[in-house]
């Protein structure tokens, strides 16, 4: 049974990240077209609408995170489309393309086969949650604190590990 402090904390901490990635893309949209047409997913004709909808998608997964569980779902397939574009481009041969994950305060990081990992661990986390049985019980207060100092504490965990990563292909260490 998944206490609904740990449900709630994971739902926050999936709503921030979809909610984070989103507002990085709509604070600088040409450049998410521009990554995004250089992952070559898609024709020509549908970069423009696709950086258009992916901020939006990203935004609706944000705020479906936070009023059902059952949004996690599309949370997870989401997550799984980026982690096959990442390796679609990986098995071209295409390793120099930059993620366009990076938030705008990380350094432009190249795309990895770490990358697919951690989605689809994230995916896998999202979907776990999402079919889980819950625990009935009330959220107190001090629940509350827990719920936002926790996902605080993931979203900093998070963008560290982000950090590190970036830090890493600076010097030229690849995976």
């Amino acid at each position: 049974m998944l206490d609904p402090v740990f449900d709630m904390l994971a739902r926050v901490a999936f709503a921030t990240l979809f909610a984070a990635a989103a507002v990085h893309k709509l604070r600088a949209p040409q450049t998410f077209a521009a990554s995004l047409a250089d992952y070559r997913v898609l024709p020509l004709g549908a970069v423009r609408p696709a950086a258009i909808a992916i901020p939006l998608i990203e935004l609706a997964a944000a705020m479906g995170c936070l009023t059902s569980p059952k949004s996690l779902v599309g949370a997870a397939a989401l997550l799984l489309v980026y982690a096959a574009a990442i390796a679609v481009n990986l098995i071209r041969g295409r390793g120099h393309i930059d993620c366009g994950c990076h938030w705008g305060f990380q350094r432009s990081r190249p795309i990895e086969w770490a990358l697919v990992v951690r989605n689809g661990l994230l995916a896998g986390v999202a979907a776990a949650i999402a079919v889980a049985p819950r625990a009935m019980r009330q959220i107190e207060a001090g629940d509350l604190m827990t719920i936002v100092f926790g996902a605080g504490g993931l979203a900093l965990a998070y963008a560290s590990i982000g950090q590190f990563w970036s830090n890493r292909n600076m010097s030229g260490v690849r995976s």
